[in-house]
C-alpha cells in the first residue's frame, strides 16, 4: 500500500507547484528554484533559445562580466562602453567588450595579465566571488584580493559575507551556470561596505535600510519584513499571481508560491515611479519551516498535552489544540485543530494539513488546513466531467486533473477556492486489491489489510464499504489511513455454498 500512501504527498503538492519552472531542463537545476527565477526576472541571467537553462554548462569570464554589469546597472546594454580605452588586447571586437571595459574601470575584474583578459576562458567560483566582493565595496588592494594570497583572502571574505552559501561545487574549477547564479543571488542581499580610515578596515556602507545591499543600491530592490502568507491567487487572464502577506496585498508575483502559505515570508520587490511595485521573489523567513504534512485522517489527539500526532509521529505545539492558529488557504475562515483531530467523515478525512513553525522553536504554531472531498467520476467526456458527492459537472477546462482520468475513478477533489489556479484540483486515488485479515467493530470501524489497520470513513456507503468483513477480498480506495470505498471482488470462503 506504499503507492496509496504516497497519494498524501502527491495530493498535497498537486496545486503548489512553482509556475516559474519554465526551462525544459528544470529538473536538472539543483539550486533552489527562487535563485534562477529571480535572476531571470531581473534580467541578470538568461536561458537559451531552445528553452533550456543548461545548469551544468560553464560560465565564461565574458559572461560573468555581463551579469555583473546588469546587476550593477539594471541595464543589459553596455554598447556605450565599447570604444573605451583598455589595456586588454584580446577583446577587440568581442561581443562583451563593453561589459568588460565597464567592469575593468571599476577594478571589478582583472586580467590574466596586464594585456590579456581571456574573455572565452571559464570563470571559477573563486574568481566570480572576487568580482562580487569588489562590487560589494571591497577595494581589491586594501582587502588583499590581488597578489599571491588573493585566493585565500577571497575565500575568507566570501565565506564571511555569505557569498558562497549553497555553492556546492569546486571553487577552483570551471563554475557551472547554476552555481554562478547562486553566487549572484547571494550577492543581492549582501550588505555593502566602504573603507574607513578611522578604523583602517571596512565597515557597513550605510545605515539606510534600502541602500544597504547590492540589490537595494543598484537595482532599487526592497525586501519586506517577514509576515505570514495567507493567500495566493492567479491573476485573471495573466501569468502572474496576487498574494496577501501580513494583510498587505502584492500583485504581479511571477511564480505560484502556494507551497509557502502559512509560513512567514519576505517579499523582494521594486517600487516604481508611478507607485506600483514589481515583485521578484517571495522567500520563507529563516525561522519559518514546514514540520510535517499529511491528511486530516492521519491526525490524532494527544490527551491533555500541547502535542498532536500526524501519521503516527508526535509533534509539539506552541499552544493547546483549541488555541492553535489554523488557517484555510485564500479564505478568512478557520477551524479548530481539535475538530480536525476528531474528524472521521469522508468529507473531512481527505483534507490536507500542514504543521508550520514560524518562530524557529521546532513547535507548530500554525496549521494550514485545505478542505477536500472524496468523489467518484461518474461521467468523463471530452468537454465535461461529472464527479459524485455534490461536486457536480464542470467543463474540462475548469479542472486541474491528472492525465488518463476515466469513469469510475475515485478521486480527492479540492475546490477552486483553495487553489492558486482558481481551478478545481483533482488527484486520483489508486485502488488496491487485498483480502481483509481482521475487522474491529469500533467507531469508526477498522479493517486489517496487509498487516496494517485502516479506519473506514463514516459516510462511506458506496459499493460494499459499509459491510466489509474478514476473509473477503476488496478493491480498496484509501486516503491516508482511511478506507473511503471498498468493492468486494471475492467473497470469503465461509460465504460460498458449493
Amino acid at each position: 500500500l506504499k503507492k496509496v500512501l504516497a497519494l498524501v504527498l502527491a495530493f498535497a503538492c498537486a496545486f503548489t507547484m512553482f509556475a516559474g519552472a519554465a526551462f525544459t531542463d528544470q529538473a536538472d537545476i539543483k539550486v533552489d528554484s527562487d535563485v534562477v527565477d529571480t535572476l531571470v526576472s531581473l534580467g541578470v541571467i538568461e536561458g537559451f533559445e531552445d528553452g533550456s537553462f543548461q545548469p551544468n554548462g560553464t560560465v565564461t569570464r565574458a559572461q560573468m562580466a555581463k551579469m555583473i554589469y546588469v546587476l550593477r546597472t539594471g541595464n543589459s546594454d553596455a554598447s556605450a562602453y565599447n570604444d573605451d580605452k583598455t589595456s586588454f588586447t584580446d577583446i577587440g571586437t568581442h561581443w562583451a567588450r563593453g561589459y568588460i571595459k565597464y567592469c575593468q574601470s571599476l577594478n571589478i575584474i582583472a586580467g590574466k595579465s596586464t594585456t590579456k583578459f581571456d574573455p572565452n576562458g571559464n570563470v571559477t567560483a573563486q574568481e566570480a566571488a572576487k568580482m562580487l566582493l569588489v562590487t560589494l565595496g571591497y577595494d581589491a588592494q586594501k582587502a588583499g584580493l590581488v597578489g599571491a594570497g588573493w585566493a585565500s583572502k577571497t575565500n575568507a571574505l566570501a565565506d564571511e559575507a555569505g557569498l558562497l552559501d549553497d555553492v556546492n561545487t569546486s571553487f577552483t574549477a570551471a563554475c557551472p551556470r547554476q552555481y554562478a547564479a547562486q553566487i549572484l543571488y547571494n550577492a543581492l542581499d549582501m550588505e555593502r561596505v566602504v573603507w574607513s580610515n578611522d578604523i583602517e578596515d571596512f565597515k557597513p556602507a550605510t545605515d539606510v535600510k534600502d541602500d544597504k545591499t547590492i540589490g537595494g543600491k543598484y537595482m532599487d530592490l526592497v525586501k519586506t519584513d517577514a509576515a505570514q502568507l495567507t493567500k495566493v491567487e492567479k491573476t485573471s487572464g495573466k501569468d502572474t499571481y496576487e498574494i496577501v502577506v501580513g494583510g498587505n496585498k502584492y500583485d504581479k508575483v511571477p511564480t505560484d508560491v502556494s507551497a509557502l502559505i502559512g509560513l512567514k515570508v519576505k517579499v523582494l520587490l521594486r517600487e516604481k515611479a508611478n507607485g506600483n511595485t514589481d515583485v521578484y521573489g517571495v522567500y520563507a523567513d529563516d525561522d519559518s519551516k514546514v514540520i510535517a504534512t499529511g491528511t486530516v485522517g492521519q491526525l490524532e489527539d494527544v490527551t491533555n498535552s500541547k502535542k498532536t500526532k500526524l501519521n503516527g509521529t508526535e509533534y509539539k505545539l506552541d499552544s493547546e489544540p483549541e488555541n492553535l492558529n489554523v488557517i484555510e488557504p485564500n479564505t478568512n475562515t478557520s477551524v479548530k485543530l481539535s475538530t480536525l483531530e476528531a474528524a472521521t467523515a469522508i468529507d473531512k478525512v481527505a483534507g490536507t494539513v500542514k504543521l508550520v513553525d514560524t518562530d524557529g522553536n521546532n513547535k507548530a504554531d500554525t496549521v494550514v488546513y485545505t478542505p477536500a472531498k472524496v468523489g467518484k467520476i461518474t461521467y468523463a467526456g471530452s468537454k465535461s466531467i461529472t464527479i459524485s458527492n455534490g461536486i457536480g459537472s464542470n467543463d474540462v477546462d475548469d479542472y486541474d486533473i491528472y492525465e488518463g482520468y476515466a469513469k469510475d475513478d475515485w478521486t480527492v477533489v479540492t475546490d477552486k477556492t483553495y487553489t492558486a489556479s482558481n481551478d478545481i484540483a483533482v488527484a486520483k486515488i489508486d485502488v488496491v486489491t487485498s483480502k481483509v485479515a481482521s475487522v474491529k467493530s469500533s467507531t469508526p470501524k477498522e479493517v486489517k489489510i496487509n498487516d496494517s489497520w485502516y479506519k473506514i470513513a463514516t459516510g462511506s456507503v458506496a459499493d460494499d464499504t459499509a459491510s466489509v468483513k474478514s476473509g473477503s477480498t476488496y478493491d480498496f480506495a484509501i486516503v491516508g489511513n482511511y478506507v473511503v470505498n471498498a468493492k468486494e471482488t471475492e467473497a470469503a470462503s465461509t460465504d460460498v455454498l458449493v
